[in-house]
């Protein structure tokens, strides 16, 4: 069986597909025949190409903090830019980092999940724990 990939100008595969030809080409995007099926999620087209998305090398300092919006968690290393969202007990943001680094505080004790979208790294999901 032949395998087939759509991809954007920055490598995104946005479709892939098995079969014996190649289906419609997704609007905007450029088609290409490979031999193993492709993952969207873990891989992109780089130079011709299906190859690994490389790691998101996003860190914590911590991941359990004190809800008392002093103490803070700080995220660095973060790809410039990246889609930050912060989800939890008392916030639901979304924002765009630009400078490498996310400060996060908490006012209600609970679990806070951010994640990371900087393309071409792997989408990256921390979770933070926010204590009384």
């Amino acid at each position: 069986m032949k395998h087939w990939v759509d991809y954007d100008g920055d490598g995104r595969i946005v479709a892939a597909r098995g079969g014996s030809i190649p289906q419609t080409v997704t609007a905007g995007a450029t088609q290409m025949e490979i031999e193993n099926p492709a993952n969207p999620d873990t891989q992109y087209v780089l130079a011709g190409a299906v190859d690994w998305r490389p790691s998101n090398p996003s860190t914590p300092d911590k991941t359990t903090f004190t809800a008392d919006e002093v103490d803070m968690v700080t995220i660095s290393s973060i790809p410039n830019p990246s889609d930050v969202n912060v989800r939890g007990p008392s916030v639901n943001t979304d924002a765009t980092v630009t400078d490498g680094t996310l400060e996060i505080t908490a006012s209600v004790p609970g679990t806070y999940t951010v994640t990371i979208d900087s393309f071409p790294e792997l989408v990256k999901t921390i979770t933070l724990e926010a204590t009384s």
